[in-house]
Parts: structure tokens; sequence; C-alpha cells
């Protein structure tokens, strides 16, 4: 058990707000995530072999709590727009397919994210 009050945790240290472009075959989408390390996030979504991850822009956060409330912010401004969760456990066979976009709003998840 982690008090996330009263202990220090993750959320703690310096996170990062990311938007990536995956692409397995002719199917594209967007996922928008925070994490300390990028590359070991992607690893816990479980995509099939040759999905292709672009990273589209990164911004770094003091904490990891900070990076998750801007996160919120732009999940719940674009909610309708989502792709749909059952859909991408197709590709996401273990997590991340709750957080994703189509390819299409690309510029304004990315203008989202400068903004902050």
């Amino acid at each position: 058990f982690v008090c996330h009050i009263c202990e220090e945790t993750s959320r703690d240290f310096p996170s990062n707000l990311y938007l990536l472009r995956i692409k397995l075959g002719s199917v594209e989408w967007l996922k928008l995530g925070y994490a300390k390390t990028v590359t070991e996030r992607v690893k816990t979504y479980g995509l099939p072999v040759g999905a292709e991850i672009t990273q589209v822009i990164i911004l770094p956060f003091d904490t990891g709590r900070a990076a998750h409330e801007a996160e919120e912010f732009i999940h719940k401004k674009y909610k309708t727009k989502r792709l749909s969760s059952r859909k991408m456990k197709k590709y996401h066979t273990m997590s991340g397919y709750e957080e994703c976009y189509p390819i299409g709003l690309s510029k304004k998840l990315s203008t989202e994210i400068k903004k902050l």
C-alpha cells in the first residue's frame, strides 16, 4: 500500500506529458499520456510486433502530479473525440487503450500541449 498524499511516489518526481503517433499497417492513431520514461511506458501497452511509434511531442514537467493534471485537462476537453477503448484493446493488449485519439487530431492535441 502506498499513500499518494503522505509518501513520496512517482508523482513527486519529474515526468513527461507525451503525444505519440502509432502506426500498424494502414491503421494510425494518437496516444496521449504521461510517464517518467516514455519508452518504458510504451512497453506496457502490449502493442503488436511491427507497430511503429513516433514521438509527436514530449513536454517535461517538474512532477508527475503536474503532468497527470495536464493530461487530464486535455482528456476532458477532447473526451468525445477519443477512439473506442473496446476497439483499441485490439492493439493495446495490456494498457493505454483508453487514451487514444484519431490521427486527424494531431495538430490540435500538439497545440494544446504547447499551450501548457
